[in-house]
């Protein structure tokens, strides 16, 4: 049987070579050993040697091993001109290197790659059964290498905290396992779940991980802006989504929350007279250019009021609604020094959280 010798840092191993597992020639419609291929790529030396930089904590040495494992296997393509191959099980163990070393950018683009990989290659399956796949819906399985378990997990009962808050205040009923199915698995939506997932590691870290000294300042504000701009998208696109009045139309966040104000009996959608009938969410959206700090904070304080009656308040999730528009259209437009942003990121990041859980509850049966 071929070998080839791979070399990373101060180890060397030997492996089965390419030749014993990839198919030089694949006549149409001939099916391919998808399982014998992936082989090569999960040959015991190959993941124990990558288990042993990572049990060191060595990231960077273990991301050498994917690095060196798709120079061989792509040195034998070029080599043999046969069928590509699909490389989605490096490409996530690689992303998984990555994450865990604390690149979430790098790791979350491998990751991505990794479920185009397996999406070309399995062309017909909705959705995509593979480790890529099972890894955005935050959940594991045998293929989930046991280092990046406790991860997930982690972000896993964050969100759990979030959804249970957002059940707590709002009298949501939408469960974790319900977003989940009804969200995180969506066929429709899986870039947009790449960015929420990417978008949970990253507030996660904000709230657990940085250092609050780090955190009290202009360029802080504008980086917390950035994550809270993700969610804020997230929550655009799943409105968007289910809202036929933007079929051949340019899409507005504005637009889209009216939307889902109007289908569960909200307030956003109802007009005001002006020179034209201008909804409340639109409104809100102009009170924000003109002065976000006061807008903001009123909306925290529960103290905004509707035009249409100023003799009502804003219910709690419209308020969420309206902080979230806020939000986007600053992370959108804006980069100056808001205080108010770091010195409620926690509180600003659940009230718009609890607006996608809401839209997710309402709109995604």
């Amino acid at each position: 049987m071929a070998k080839a010798a791979l070399r990373v840092e101060e180890r060397e191993i030997t492996v089965d070579h390419p030749c014993e597992f990839f198919p030089t020639e694949c006549r149409e419609g001939e099916q391919r050993d998808w399982t014998r291929e992936d082989d090569f790529f999960r040959q015991k030396e190959i993941t124990s040697l990558w288990n042993f930089f990572i049990a060191q904590g060595r990231h960077r040495a273990a991301e050498k091993v994917w690095i060196e494992v798709l120079r061989v296997s792509g040195d034998w393509e070029k080599q043999n001109h046969g069928p590509r191959v699909f490389k989605g099980t490096p490409y996530y163990l690689w992303g998984v290197t990555r994450i865990l070393g604390g690149d979430l950018e790098k790791g979350f683009l491998l990751l991505h790659l990794a479920y185009q990989e397996d999406k070309e290659r399995h062309p017909n399956e909705e959705p995509v059964r593979s480790a890529a796949h099972v890894f955005i819906t935050l959940t594991h399985d045998a293929t989930t290498p046991p280092p990046f378990v406790e991860r997930i997990e982690q972000v896993e009962k964050f969100l759990r905290d979030r959804i249970e808050e957002y059940q707590k205040t709002r009298g949501g009923t939408l469960t974790l396992d319900e977003f989940r199915s009804r969200f995180l698995a969506c066929t429709d939506l899986q870039d947009v779940v790449f960015l929420f997932v990417f978008s949970a590691f990253r507030l996660l870290k904000w709230s657990t991980k940085m250092d609050k000294t780090l955190t009290r300042n202009a360029f802080a504000s504008l980086l917390q802006a950035d994550t809270l701009f993700a969610f804020c998208l997230v929550l655009d696109k799943v409105a968007e989504t289910k809202n036929s009045a933007n079929k051949g139309k340019h899409p507005s966040f504005a637009g889209n929350l009216a939307f889902l104000s109007n289908r569960t009996s909200l307030n956003l959608h109802r007009t005001v007279r002006r020179k034209k009938d201008v909804p409340e969410v639109s409104l809100a959206s102009h009170a924000f250019g003109i002065a976000f700090d006061e807008t903001l904070q009123s909306l925290l304080d529960s103290q905004y009021r509707f035009c249409h009656d100023p003799n009502i308040r804003a219910q709690p999730i419209e308020e969420d609604m309206m902080i979230a528009l806020g939000l986007r259209n600053f992370g959108a437009h804006r980069i100056e020094d808001q205080p108010i942003i770091y010195q409620n990121f926690k509180e600003i990041a659940q009230r718009i959280l609890n607006a996608l859980f809401f839209a997710v509850e309402n709109l995604y049966p």
